[in-house]
């Protein structure tokens, strides 16, 4: 067993030296190998691997490869493709492909073979497509007897002897000599090019210099259904009449003439000639886009047969030539005359004809765009809009597209003859103004109107549309209409939207109702606008699939929002939303947010473009949505009670320092505001001039009711009888019916003096010492701290006794004691009706 091993062990050595500058599929080539194929493209290959046996396929494309060994196929019986472009190949030998009984096709395109041997291809039987393409050797030279091809991808160069004898593929179907994948380079074709391919279908000889076609080339094939002519810039119109001339022996279906004018020359017409033959023929499709086609002779288009479908016509410069009656008889379904008038790569080089032929049109011979086609007389004479367009069109027409064609006007009402319209592509255009309304649309399913810079949409544009299923409009100016729209007008006839995409319009706000018709949308595009908050409602869509708000300005999605979606998710699991792109929070107020986010994301689309930004700015992806908010949460928490207790600490602190304030100022407080009260109400008034101010009464006695006796018995005897003053006492001079505090305040106002009768019952008494402290506000803040009072001591009072403002006061300002004896009293009185006569 050990000899056996060590046996194994030298013939594994030898193999790797043997093979060592090969690639073998083992896993360090890197080949991709399936069951039965194996694609080794790209990988610095310089020589065929080793092959294994039942393999179907085989890729050895973009590779270094420079020969094909004899016999290095000989055990692929079962190979049924095998690609071996993109090489160095330069020679084929008579026994590259022997063993590939089973080959179906071979790709032996963009390499360097020089030489083939004359048998190299016969052994492939079963062969049924060939590219050779892109190889100096002369495909004309390949033998191909025996093989049944039906697909050959071939060069084309101008033989010297037109007289030799060419391709002999009797089963070949497809035959692609086009220079655009190529090398083709043959000024004239005639009827021995394809003379022995009697069951061809489908030629492609575009771009091959071609500047002349013989009549006859293509009368034989009467299998022929698509001809490729176009990109043969020499071969113009006229040259066209002798393929047309042939045309009617064959089963044409599609004719592809495509550039076959000149970039840069004056524009051209087709004719009646030109297409004439062509009302035999079966022919369904027609290529004739950039031939600077300025005109067409009335009359030509009729000559297009019954079965003609489609037509496209894009890059030309059509200007009204009378042909516009025509129109409405020609058999068409599909135009498209997109990119009219558009400009081309003044870096073309012109293709150098042998054969030159004038027949270009002039400016004199019509100069007016298919702009101005269905131009109607009044805006041609005055300039302005009317208020009826009449169009017409073919009466078969299903699809219309003319894209990107500059024209540049308001649609006004636009009244369609009898139509089966259901696809209008007008895109890219400048039709800034869509007043309507459309009418005679009732089969129309698909508008595309993107890309106008439309800034008004009237409410009854869009009722003659009553079957629309598909409506894009982005990328215009509707941000200045749309959010006016509250009752959803605009949108009303087209109930039957299945898709809408209003992105790029600018548009900041979408009121409530706006979509309020639309009951079958199944997918709605709003992304790339100014929208900082959804306010629209949806939760009516009940058939939404899709909705894409992204690339907006939102910070975050409302709970309303939020809770439409969430009904919506639950009513429809495969609802997808697209938020990405905008400007959310990841902040304390927005942590609701982030977590409907964690719970819905299987329903968000493109969550790894969705971030979100801390207060910081930095950046967090909202794939990770469910740590986000876990984080958030413990930060907002300690946060949100760090600022409850502050708010609460402060309203505490600052409650005290507020009752404090207004304990300290509770008189002045009490004091303005019966003063003010007084003053609304009439009782007193204030004075232009303070200096002139007059008063009621000359003094305001405050006393306690215990001492009356002394005032209506002594004070006011000796003050109004004898002293002739006059003064206010509550019992006497207060307003019956008025609030006391007011009437005290008011008194006090309307008093030169205040007599205050000090004892022990003043000092006991409520409203005595209210009466006490109005007349010290009086004093501050209405007599600019004049000394107003006047106390009288009826009996001793330690100044203990005393309340601290009266002590203050007592210290401060003048008082008098009342003497209670005969001398005494005679002195007391006169000085007390001398300073209240002051």
């Amino acid at each position: 067993m050990k000899q056996l091993t060590a046996v194994w062990h030298v013939l594994s050595f030898v193999i790797l030296i043997v093979f060592g500058k090969k690639c073998s599929l083992d896993p360090p080539c890197k080949c991709t190998q399936k069951t039965e194929t194996i694609d080794c493209s790209s990988k610095n290959l310089t020589e065929i691997p080793p092959l294994t046996k039942k393999l179907s396929e085989i890729n050895f494309s973009r590779n270094l490869i420079k020969e094909i060994p004899d016999d290095v196929f000989q055990n692929c019986d079962q190979l049924e493709s095998l690609d071996l472009s993109h090489n160095l190949i330069s020679k084929l030998r008579q026994r590259s492909f022997s063993g590939l009984v089973s080959l179906k096709r071979l790709l032996l395109n963009n390499n360097n073979i020089i030489a083939v041997h004359e048998y190299a291809l016969t052994v492939l039987k079963s062969l049924l497509e060939l590219n050779f393409k892109r190889n100096p050797y002369d495909s004309l030279d390949l033998n191909l007897t025996g093989i049944s091809l039906l697909t050959a991808k071939l060069d084309f160069r101008q033989p010297n002897n037109m007289t030799r004898n060419f391709w002999r593929m009797p089963n070949l179907r497809n035959l692609d000599v086009s220079g655009l994948s190529g090398a083709c380079n043959v000024k004239t074709l005639t009827a021995q090019v394809f003379r022995l391919l009697p069951k061809i279908e489908t030629i492609n000889v575009s771009k091959c210099s071609i500047n002349y076609i013989y009549k006859g080339t293509f009368r034989k094939l009467s299998n022929l259904t698509n001809l490729d002519l176009s990109l043969n810039r020499c071969l113009k119109f006229s040259g066209i009449e002798n393929i047309t001339y042939d045309l009617p022996y064959t089963s044409i279906k599609t004719l592809n003439i495509n550039r076959v004018h000149q970039n840069f020359e004056l524009n051209t017409e087709i004719t009646i000639t030109n297409f004439q033959n062509l009302k035999n023929t079966t022919l369904e499709t027609l290529h004739i886009d950039g031939n600077r086609i300025q005109l067409v002779e009335p009359g030509a288009l009729l000559h297009l047969p019954k079965t003609m479908q489609n037509l496209f016509a894009a890059e030309n410069e059509f200007s009204y030539s009378g042909f516009i009656d025509d129109i409405t008889k020609v058999p068409i379904q599909f135009a498209n005359i997109s990119n009219l008038f558009a400009v081309h790569n003044p870096t073309e080089v012109p293709e150098t004809c042998d054969f030159v032929e004038n027949r270009c049109i002039r400016s004199k011979d019509g100069n007016q765009r298919l702009s101005e086609l269905y131009m109607h007389p009044q805006l041609k004479e005055n300039k302005t809009y009317p208020a009826f367009i009449p169009v017409s069109v073919p009466p078969n027409l299903t699809t219309f597209i003319c894209k990107g064609c500059n024209l540049r006007y308001e649609i006004p009402l636009v009244f369609i003859t009898s139509n089966k319209l259901k696809h209008i592509d007008a895109s890219s255009n400048i039709f800034f103004s869509w007043t309507g309304p459309l009418e005679s649309l009732n089969n129309l399913e698909y508008v595309n109107m993107s890309n106008n810079f439309c800034s008004n949409i009237s409410k009854n544009f869009f009722i003659g549309l009553r079957n629309l299923k598909y409506l894009y409009i982005q990328n215009n100016l509707l941000g200045f209409v749309l959010p006016k729209d509250e009752d959803g007008e605009i949108l009303r006839d087209v109930k039957k939207l299945e898709e809408i995409d209003l992105s790029l319009n600018r548009i900041q706000l979408l009121p409530w109702l706006f979509f309020r018709h639309q009951i079958l949308l199944r997918k709605l595009t709003i992304s790339n606008n100014m929208l900082d908050n959804i306010t629209f409602d949806l939760s009516h869509m009940d058939h939404l699939m899709y909705l894409d708000i992204s690339k907006n300005r939102l910070s975050s999605l409302s709970i309303s929002f939020r809770d439409q979606l969430k009904a919506k998710f639950k009513q429809n699991e495969n609802l997808k939303v697209d938020i990405s792109e905008n400007n959310f929070r990841c902040t304390c107020d927005n942590v609701d947010f982030v977590q409907w986010v964690s719970i819905y994301h299987p329903y968000l689309d493109n969550l790894h473009l969705t971030r979100c930004y801390l207060k910081n700015t930095t950046t967090l992806n909202l794939q990770a949505a469910q740590h986000i908010y876990d984080t958030l949460k413990k930060e907002c928490s300690s946060y949100t009670a760090l600022i409850i207790g502050m708010v609460v600490l402060i309203a505490f602190f600052g409650s005290i320092i507020l009752s404090g304030l207004i304990y300290r100022h509770r008189w002045k407080i009490r004091y303005l505001y019966y003063i003010i009260k007084s003053k609304y109400q009439g009782t007193i008034k204030t004075p232009i001039h303070t200096d002139t101010r007059e008063y009621k009464y000359d003094a305001f006695i405050s006393y306690a009711e215990n001492d009356s006796n002394f005032v209506h018995n002594n004070l006011l005897h000796k003050l109004e009888d004898e002293g002739g003053l006059h003064v206010c006492i509550h019992k006497r001079d207060f307003i019956p019916g008025k609030d006391i505090a007011a009437n005290i305040t008011s008194s006090i106002h309307v008093s030169r003096k205040v007599i205050i009768v000090i004892s022990c019952h003043f000092l006991e008494s409520y409203w005595c010492m209210f009466e006490y402290n109005m007349a010290r506000m009086e004093s501050i803040y209405s007599r600019e701290k004049e000394n107003i009072l006047f106390m009288i001591f009826l009996e001793q009072i330690r100044p203990g006794q005393l309340p601290l403002h009266i002590l203050e006061l007592v210290q401060d300002q003048s008082y008098i004691e009342y003497p209670n004896d005969e001398y005494g009293n005679t002195v007391f009185w006169e000085k007390l009706r001398e300073v209240l006569a002051r």
